[in-house]
Parts: C-alpha cells; structure tokens; sequence
C-alpha cells in the first residue's frame, strides 16, 4: 500500500477518536452514511457504473458520505482497483467561499487541496486532461450545470464527456444534490448500464421538512409589503420566542417592494424596541456563523436577499423565525433549499423553542412527494422550478445539462424528440423573447419556414378587440388559461408550427411561456 493511503488510514482512524473524545454519540460516519457509501461503492467497482447521483434531504449528511466514499474507495485492499487519492477531485458549481471552507474543514488532509468551487476552476483543465483512477465528486450538482456553462466546457475539452474514455481511463462520477433536477433527467439517458442512483435514508437525529410539518413548525409565507401581515409576523416571535433571538427575512422582487417591505420590518420592529439590520453583499453584520451563535440584546431581523441557500450550513442556537416570500413564479428548487432548508439538519432543534419556517408550503409538499417516490419523474404530481418542470408524471420543461445526451459521446438517448416543452414562465414578453434568442437553435434544420424569433399569440377582449382576457385558437376565441390549466390540456399544437409565445395566467396576472420542441434548442 501506498504511502498516502497509509497515511489517509491513520488520519481517518485519528478523526474518528477525536470525534468520538468529544461526544461519544458522535461518528465520523453514521450507520445511514455508511449504507449509502455501500450502495455507491457497489455501483462503481462491482457493477462497473461510471456515474451515481446521490440524492439527499438537505443537511443529511451528504459530505460525510462523499467523504466516505472517497476514503473506502482510495483504501480499497486490491490496489488494482482502489482509486488514487491524489487524484480524486471534490467540485462544485458554487462560486462560494463558504462551501470552500466548510468541505476542506470536514476533509482529511490528504483531501483538501482537492477541493474546488467555481472560482477556483482555472487549474481544473490541466488537471483533468490527465487525471486517471479517479473519483470526481460534484456537490450541489444542479448549480452552474449547464450545457453551455463552464464545468461541461471544462469536462468536454478534457475528453471526460465520452463514457469509453471514463471506462478506459477509470474516472467515477459522483453527482451529489438534495434537488439534482435536470441533471438527475439527464443521467437517466445513460442508461442503468453506466448511471445509478443511490438514496440517503434519514438518520434518526435527522430534523427535516417533516418534523417541520408535523411540529406546525412549517408556516404558509405573509405578505410583509402589508401593515397587518408585518404586525402578524413579529406578533408569531413574541409569542414564540420570550428570549432574544435572531430572525431571517428574505426580500426579493422590484426595489420598491424590498424597500416597502424593509419599511414595515423597521416599524413594526422599532415599536418593539427591536433591530432591523441588512446583511448583503453590500452591508455585512460581520462573521455570521460567530454572531448567530451569541444570543442577541433584543430580537433581531437580517434582512438578506440571495445568501444562505443550498450548502450553507445555519446555527439555530438562538434562531426565531426565517421567512422566504411566495414568488409569483414558483420554484421548488429554489424554496427547499433556501432558509427552511439550512434549518435541517443530524444537529438541529425540534420541538418547542425551535425555529419557525415560513415559504411557499405547497413546494416542500411536492418535493417531499418527489424524495418518496425516489426521484422516479414519470410518478410525480408536479414540480416547478426553472431548471426542470414535471406535470403528471411528464416532463414539461428541463434545462439541458452537462451529461445531456447531445454533449456526452456514447449515449443512446430515451427521449422523444418530436415532444412538445414548455419554458419557464415569464413576466413580460420581452423576457420571453430573450430566453428563445439564447436557447433556440434557430439554424437548426427544424426551422424550414425560416423562423428567427417565437411567433406570439396575442391577447384580446371577449368581443374580439384589443384586451387582455382572450386568444385566439383554431379559428376561435378561447379564455386564458392559467398555467396549470395550459400545461394539463398538452395541446400546444393548435397555436400552429414553430416556436410560439403564448399568453397564460399566474394568480390572476398575465405571464407567457415558449412552446418548443426538444430538437429545436441550442
């Protein structure tokens, strides 16, 4: 056995007696980790798989796993086989120094200089184009991974996206996500012979989105740009929380909603003798991870706006109440690994005295719905996000991937290509247009009728004149559709051929979608 090997044995066998000097509850890696290391480790070296995406709950411990992986993998006892540890990579789409920091803390030495956010992407292609016996690890899969973006750039030019050449050159690819999405869609088209996919169970320390449920823990998101909902919410912290403690409002939207809702917080909060403070990438409170684990003179609000989503881990010492706004556009993604997500956890509080979540309610149901059915799309109800959309069970919309079947060379795909899709839904025309100028392939040879812009449905009044209540469809005027209406009925033909801009309803305002076929983008 290798030096390095050795030496990874003896430091794996120190953490777990540090860990366990000080709490002997603690593991290095938990009887739930450990099953789904097996799993893993069954895939690539017994059923020779080159790929296995890992899906786990927020917070479940999925470094702990990869980590493990990564250890019996490189300490295999047939050296022919076992993985080089100087070659295994730990990367992620995430330009976040946070992750950075956080992965290298909870890696073995030999380990940390193999860690990489996005950032830091830019000694990667001298890496990789000779890289051999190795495990590549991508966490938080689903972020920056695009067909177009960086990473598939990155993994093409190395040679790494043929599945002969990970077979020769022995490379394993290790996808890891709580929401994997298109991703997950794309791997699936590598067929069962070169991708796997591997589930980890909760743990029974385990606090998630169901405790959440079950505690009355998980609260339907108030409109803070209203008075009385603001006065509801700081009402909810008194009752709940006697002590000082922190709370976390997120604000997204138009600058004068963000401010109207700032405006509130202040009042409402000042009246109380309590602080409102922003914390952003403009104005920062300081170490947040140092600062959430004192207890605060009073309540306190951080009002951010896009930090603290997926991989950033929370200390609920003295947590109150998180609050993520209902979106006009849904996004499962996006509500179950934002706040309420950074909330689960092996370590985190239940019961009374613990946090209260308050988001879009109905997604964390649907994605609840989706872990049980074990990430198999063709059973979920529903699923909204910008990356993949799925309705009954089909495959509305998806973003195409890195490992899409069209940038991965050996891949026979199980799509249909003549299905008609949906794009995400988007305020305004113009954005819509925007969205098919950059993903349409608009030289494609689809396009026999010389097509360079999605053709728009307008709107009109019940009369047939100008309004925004009607369209007009095969020879008739027809009402618009909501968006769940106008995905259910599947009859996107009757708009006519090419890529159309059509008109639908999203609680009551109007918002359009672009209908186009799988074959007709970039």
């Amino acid at each position: 056995m290798s030096h390095t090997r050795e030496w990874i044995l003896h430091e794996y066998e120190a953490k777990k007696h540090h860990i366990k000097s000080k709490d002997p509850l603690k593991e290095i890696a938990y009887p739930n980790q450990k099953e789904a290391t097996a799993e893993i480790f069954q895939a690539f070296m017994v059923e020779d798989k080159v790929a296995v995406t890992l899906i786990a709950l927020p917070q479940a411990g999925k470094t702990g796993t990869f980590l493990e992986v990564a250890y019996q993998m490189c300490t295999f006892n047939d050296e022919s086989k076992a993985v080089d540890p100087e070659q295994i990579l730990f990367l992620t789409g995430m330009s976040d120094r946070d992750w950075q920091k956080q992965t290298e803390d909870d890696m073995l030495t030999a380990f940390k200089k193999r860690v990489k956010h996005r950032g830091r992407f830019d000694s990667l292609p001298t890496l990789l184009s000779t890289i051999r016996n190795s495990v590549i690890v991508l966490d938080e899969c689903h972020v920056a991974a695009g067909k177009e973006q960086s990473l598939s750039s990155i993994l093409k030019d190395a040679g790494l996206l043929d599945i002969q050449t990970l077979r020769e050159r022995r490379i394993f690819f290790l996808e890891v996500s709580a929401t994997p999405g298109h991703t997950l869609y794309d791997m699936l088209n590598w067929g069962p012979e070169n991708h796997g996919i591997v589930i980890l169970k909760e743990s029974p320390l385990y606090v998630g989105f169901r405790d959440f449920i079950r505690e009355n823990r998980l609260r339907q998101s108030l409109e803070l740009t209203k008075v009385d909902e603001c006065e509801k919410l700081m009402n909810i912290v008194a009752e709940n929380f006697p002590e000082p403690c922190w709370n976390i409002i997120r604000v997204v939207g138009a600058n004068s909603t963000i401010q109207k809702v700032r405006e509130n917080l202040a009042t409402s909060a000042h009246r109380r003798g309590w602080e409102v403070v922003s914390h952003n990438s403009m104005e920062r409170i300081g170490d947040i991870d140092y600062i959430m684990s004192t207890k605060p003179r009073s309540h306190r609000f951080i009002v951010i706006k896009e930090f603290w989503r997926a991989g950033k881990r929370l200390c609920d010492k003295y947590l109150g109440i998180v609050h993520e706004p209902k979106t006009k556009i849904q996004d499962t993604n996006i509500t179950s690994q934002g706040l309420v997500g950074r909330l689960c956890g092996n370590d985190k509080k239940k019961g009374a005295g613990a946090p209260i979540a308050f988001c879009d309610t109905e997604l964390i149901h649907d994605y609840l719905h989706w872990i049980d059915v074990k990430g198999d799309w063709s059973r979920v109800l529903r699923y909204k996000s910008k990356a993949i959309s799925v309705k009954g069970g089909r495959i509305t919309h998806w973003n195409h991937s890195w490992g899409h079947h069209t940038n991965v060379d050996g891949v026979n795909a199980l799509e249909t290509p003549e299905d008609y899709l949906l794009s995400d839904l988007f305020e305004n025309r113009e954005a819509a247009h925007m969205w098919a100028n950059e993903e349409i392939n608009w030289a494609g040879a689809w396009n026999t009728g010389g097509q360079h812009r999605p053709s728009n449905v307008d709107t009109h009044g019940a009369d047939g004149n100008a309004g925004t209540t009607h369209i007009h469809s095969r020879g008739g005027l027809h009402p618009i559709q909501t968006a769940e209406e106008f995905q259910a009925q599947r009859d996107y033909s009757r708009f006519g051929a090419g890529v159309r801009c059509v008109p639908v309803l999203m609680e009551g305002d109007l918002c359009y979608v672009v209908v186009y076929k799988r074959g007709w983008k970039v």
